[in-house]
C-alpha cells in the first residue's frame, strides 16, 4: 500500500467534496510512471536516500497523483520531494501557494519565487520547514524538511527540479 506522507487527511476530504460538488474535470491526471523521473534526483551532498522515488495513481473516489522521494542525514534531519496532480486545471489546492506571510515566535510563513513559480515557504522554529510551489496551476510541489536550521536546503533542491518541464506536460498523456 502507498502512502502518501505530504497529503494531509483534510486534503483529501476537501478534493473529495469539490469532486461531489463539481464532478470531476476532463483533464485526465498523468500516470505516476510520467512524473517518477522528476523526483529521480540525486541527494543534496552530505545526504542519502532515505526512501527512492515512488508513486502512485487513484482514479477512485477522486483521480489523484503523486511521486516522492525521501533523503536524510545525520540522526534527525529528514527531506522529502513531493509532486501532486489532481483535479487537472481547477487545482483546489493553489490556496496553499497564496503570498501569505506571517511571523510569529513560532516561526514564519512567507512567499518564495523559485525559478519563476510563486510558493509559499514555512519554517518553524521546532527546525521543521516546507516549501510549497504552484506550478502550472495544476502541480503542487512540496519539499519538506525536519531537523533544519533553515530552509536553504529546500531553495537548493527546488533549484535542481526542472519545473518548466513539469509545467510544460500536457493534461493528458497515454
Amino acid at each position: 500500500m502507498h502512502r502518501w506522507p505530504l497529503v494531509k487527511p483534510w486534503l483529501i476530504v476537501s478534493l473529495m467534496g469539490l469532486v461531489l460538488v463539481f464532478g470531476t474535470p476532463a483533464a485526465a491526471q498523468i500516470d505516476f510512471k510520467q512524473l517518477l523521473p522528476f523526483v529521480e534526483i540525486q541527494p543534496p551532498a552530505g545526504w542519502e536516500v532515505a526512501q527512492p522515488p515512488s508513486g502512485a495513481t487513484t482514479k477512485v473516489p477522486v483521480k489523484m497523483t503523486d511521486v516522492s522521494v525521501r533523503f536524510r542525514a545525520g540522526g534527525n534531519k529528514s527531506l522529502e520531494v513531493a509532486i501532486l496532480d489532481c483535479l487537472g486545471d481547477s487545482l483546489p489546492i493553489k490556496k496553499h501557494t497564496q503570498p501569505l506571510e506571517l511571523k510569529s515566535g513560532e516561526g514564519y510563513s512567507k512567499p518564495v519565487q523559485i525559478l519563476g513559480f510563486n510558493g509559499l515557504e514555512t519554517y518553524k522554529t521546532d527546525k521543521g520547514g516546507e516549501i510549497n510551489l504552484n506550478i502550472g496551476d495544476r502541480f503542487l510541489v512540496t519539499l519538506k524538511g525536519e531537523g533544519l536550521e533553515n530552509t536553504d536546503i529546500l531553495k537548493s533542491v527546488a533549484q535542481k527540479l526542472d519545473l518548466k518541464k513539469l509545467a510544460a506536460l500536457p493534461s493528458q498523456v497515454r
